[in-house]
């Protein structure tokens, strides 16, 4: 069984991303979704590195990204814990994504 996840994006004359789309079978619809960001990463276990996509619309505003990245942080560490159940390494990282959002607060 095979699944695919359709990515689309649009960038201006520049090749800033002004929009990003996605669709994947296995959401039951034929629907486009909309994205401000996206983090895509592989990795490979023969060179044991990771190697990504990361893109951002340019109507992505600073608060949001900081959101996006802490949450990104907290679905690793789920990820972590789902594969290893390692739950000490998982609660180390939910609260580095915690403090990360909580000292970018203190500073504004």
């Amino acid at each position: 069984m095979k699944s695919e996840i359709k990515i689309t994006v649009e960038k201006d004359n520049t090749h800033i991303p002004e929009t990003i789309t996605w669709e994947a079978q296995d959401t039951g619809t034929n629907q486009m979704y909309q994205a401000d960001a996206m983090a895509f990463t592989v990795w490979d276990k023969t060179e044991k590195t990771s190697m990504g996509l990361h893109l951002w619309t340019k109507d992505m505003v600073v608060d949001d990204m900081y959101n996006f990245t802490a949450q990104t942080i907290h679905l690793l560490a789920e990820t972590l814990e789902n594969s290893t159940k390692d739950s000490d390494a998982a609660q180390m990282i939910h609260e580095f994504a915690e403090d990360f959002l909580k000292k970018l607060s203190d500073t504004k």
